[in-house]
This record gives C-alpha cells, sequence and structure tokens, in this order.
C-alpha cells in the first residue's frame, strides 16, 4: 500500500516562524504517541459520529483506508472494525485518516483560530472548544490539524493547556504550550508582507495505491488577512489544504 507523507506547513512559513515551527515539532516528539492516546480513549459511537460528518467520497476513502466495508453508512460491526484498525495506524497513515476525520470540526472554527492568531484573546482561543462535538475530537483535531496548516497551532495551544491527559507529563505538555505561544508570537509580530504561504487546493479525495502525485513545496501566493472577505476567501481556500498537506510515496 502507498504511504502518504505529511508535507508540514513550515516548507511555507517564512523566518523566524519556521524556526518556531520546527521547534513545536519537536517538543511534541517528546509526548512519544499523544494521538494514540487519545484514540484509545475514542468509542464507536464518536467514531461513527465523525464519519457520519463526512462526505460520502471523504468517509469511503477513510474506511477503504482502513480496510473496513464502505458501501453506504458504516453498520455497527463496521464501525468496530474500523476502530481496531485506526488504533493500529502509525505515522502519516494515522495523520492521514485523523486529519480527514477531524477537518468537519476544524471548518468551524477558522474564525476563531485566525483571530486568536491575530489579536490573541485569550477568550476566543478557550470559545474554540465549544465548537467541537466533544472533548476527545477536541484533542485529536488539536493534537493533527497544525501539522497540516499553521493556523491550527492554537488549537493545539488550548488542547495541551486546558485538556491534556493524564498520562502525558506535564513538563511536556507545558513545553508544548510554550512552543505553541513561542509561535504565535512570532507570527502576530511577523513584518507586513511576509505573511505565510498556503498552497492551492486539489480536489478533495484520496489517490489510489497505484498513483503518485508531486506536490510542490513552492508558496503559490500570499496570504492577505488584512480584511474579513479575506480572511473568509483564506479560510475557504485552506479548507481543501489537507488533501495537499498528503503526498503518495509508493
Amino acid at each position: 500500500m502507498a504511504r502518504r507523507t505529511p508535507r508540514t506547513p513550515h516548507h511555507t512559513l517564512v523566518e523566524p516562524q519556521r524556526t518556531h515551527y520546527l521547534e513545536l515539532e519537536r517538543a511534541v516528539a517528546e509526548l512519544s504517541d499523544p494521538v494514540g492516546d487519545v484514540l484509545a480513549l475514542l468509542t464507536e459511537k464518536q467514531l461513527s459520529s465523525m464519519l457520519e460528518r463526512l462526505s460520502r467520497k471523504s468517509r469511503t476513502a477513510v474506511l477503504q483506508e482502513l480496510r473496513t466495508p464502505s458501501v453506504g453508512q458504516p453498520s455497527i460491526h463496521a464501525v468496530r472494525q474500523a476502530l481496531g484498525a485506526l488504533r493500529r495506524c502509525e505515522g502519516a497513515q494515522q495523520t492521514y485518516i485523523v486529519g480527514t476525520l477531524t477537518q468537519p470540526t476544524l471548518d468551524g472554527m477558522w474564525d476563531g483560530l485566525f483571530t486568536w492568531l491575530e489579536q490573541g484573546s485569550d477568550q476566543d482561543l478557550s470559545e474554540l472548544e465549544e465548537l467541537a462535538p466533544d472533548r476527545t475530537v477536541l484533542l485529536l483535531t488539536g493534537l493533527v490539524q497544525w501539522r497540516v496548516t499553521q493556523h491550527a497551532v492554537p488549537l493545539l495551544h488550548l488542547v495541551l493547556r486546558d485538556h491534556p491527559l493524564s498520562s502525558w507529563p506535564a513538563k511536556g505538555a507545558d513545553a508544548v504550550v510554550g512552543a505553541c505561544q513561542a509561535f504565535e508570537k512570532s507570527y502576530r509580530s511577523r513584518p507586513a508582507g511576509s505573511q505565510p504561504s498556503a498552497p492551492a487546493p486539489r480536489p478533495e479525495g484520496m489517490p489510489s495505491d497505484s498513483e503518485e502525485s508531486a506536490v510542490s513545496v513552492e508558496p503559490v501566493s500570499t496570504i492577505d488577512l488584512g480584511t474579513t472577505a479575506a480572511s473568509a476567501t483564506q479560510a475557504e481556500r485552506l479548507r481543501g489544504a489537507f488533501a495537499l498537506a498528503m503526498e503518495v510515496v509508493t
């Protein structure tokens, strides 16, 4: 099976945001397998709800990746089988599947994420958790989506600050929060015209195992967040960013 390798946002970041983002990656790596820890808490009911929120195409892609029957709405048995397979996933495959499952949750958070990155209001950051179906989904969204778009770093900040699992070392969680804050500060203090760039979206869906896709690491355009309308436009473009964050490596 082809493996999908995440293309992390630092490819399109400028300094010093790039350096802070790489430092954040190192801090998260010290937590070992936080996504796996949360998947151990995920219930069949929660997974079924997450699958229902996906488009039929995305749902089919996820179930096929998990080698689970993917015709129509998954049965209770199929969801149970999918959950077991999901918990066994690692690396890029885990990121791809959890990222797809949590994309609808992230889609509802764009306004709050942009506001936090630009203004840094604790109230705005805390309000993000109300947009997630439950704590488990919030944790999964925060732990994965920051790898897809730098604009989700505040969500990682939130879940490690306010909702860390008791099994995670407090020192490690604090280090991640500190790395998030350093990235956010550098983002807010960036010079005019040096905003990070986002790649243009491609059609939603997962390539077949025989497919090879080449994704350019070069920035496509500069993100303009100067107005509400511009922010909305960029949010729409970034809704397709998860697909571009994965590259097939045969």
